[in-house]
């Protein structure tokens, strides 16, 4: 019997490591999950279920030869029992206003796929003219409740990396369709560096809740990279200012390297620039024109010459990760 033995060398872990792996599902395990999305994607399914404590005392025997668990309701009457069988069935409140129009879009987009794609587009559309109107000729309060439905929309468009594709077409066909989301785009646009401003790290032995909740942050902000981007690719953010967005990171990144104790933040910059990079390089192949990209792959080029014991927040990681980018510019 021959054995096959499958070596990996210490480049196969860091290639695995920071560009992942593709793995393809099969199509009935694809169907499965976009029935269990279909489901859990309504604004009235209830996220989280209550389960009551069962709760049991400690009695220590010496007749008997261990101690005993008793139930709380081992000794509880039949009208005990009565009242504790009833059911209480859910109710489900249904929101009105502006509040169900949030939770019919969000449930739209939730269930939106390539298939689905101009059924649900046209619901979101609906929702959206309801509040609007097709003049959007509104009053200071419509308005506001318009920003509250816009900026959800935006928040879940943006919100979503493996997604972001359609949601920036979507996204695209709302901002030519309505002007108050042109608007938005713009406001959140013009903010994007700030929430980079505010990268924490949490070691998740001391505080396991804030470290979950901080990766959640961290997976947010790389998701909206990737959709700028992908709004990039389809016309709506034009390519020099994307290089400016990435230039503006690469800045930050530059101070924060020279900086002591901002490793993890390093870090989660480098992630973020080459993220948005190895997206962005096949689009920036294209035009010739765009003379400030030199610059940029010039900055790429510095982190990855850079020495850990040279800077105080540089880490391999991060170079390796800049290391990524050249490899795809190279290629």
């Amino acid at each position: 019997m021959v054995v096959s033995v499958q070596r990996y060398q210490p480049d196969d872990f860091n290639k695995i490591m920071f560009e992942g792996f593709e793995y393809e599902l099969e199509a009935s395990v694809i169907d499965t999950i976009q029935g269990l999305s279909d489901k859990v994607g309504a604004p009235e399914y209830v996220r989280t279920p209550q389960f009551p404590k069962n709760e049991r005392r400690y009695e220590s025997s010496s007749i008997t030869k261990g101690p005993k668990y008793r139930s709380k309701s081992a000794g509880q009457s039949d009208d005990d029992w009565k009242t504790f069988r009833q059911f209480q069935v859910t109710q489900i409140v249904k929101k009105e206003g502006i509040d169900g129009a949030i939770d019919s879009i969000r449930k739209h987009l939730n269930k939106i796929s390539e298939k689905n794609y101009e059924k649900l587009r046209g619901h979101i559309f609906d929702e959206l003219r309801e509040i609007v109107g097709d003049d959007e000729n509104i009053n200071e309060t419509v308005l506001e409740e318009c920003k509250k439905v816009g900026g959800a929309i935006f928040s879940i468009a943006s919100g979503n990396m493996f997604y972001s594709e359609i949601y920036a077409k979507l996204y695209k066909e709302l901002m030519q369709n309505f002007s108050l989301m042109e608007t938005i785009f713009q406001s959140n646009l013009k903010q994007f560096g700030e929430i980079f401003t505010k990268i924490e790290y949490c070691n998740a032995e001391e505080d396991y809740d804030k470290f979950c909740e901080n990766n959640k942050e961290n997976e947010k902000r790389r998701a909206i990279g990737v959709f700028y981007v992908n709004l990039m690719k389809i016309g709506v953010v034009t390519r020099k200012d994307m290089i400016s967005i990435i230039g503006d990171l690469q800045d930050y990144l530059s101070v924060k390297i020279n900086e002591e104790g901002n490793k993890h933040v390093v870090d989660e910059l480098s992630e973020v620039v080459a993220i948005m990079l190895l997206k962005a390089i096949p689009v920036f192949k294209e035009d010739d024109s765009i003379s400030d990209l030199n610059e940029l792959i010039e900055r790429v080029n510095v982190v990855t010459k850079m020495k850990v014991i040279d800077y105080p927040s540089i880490t391999s990681k991060s170079i390796f990760r800049h290391m990524d980018i050249t490899d795809a510019i190279d290629s």
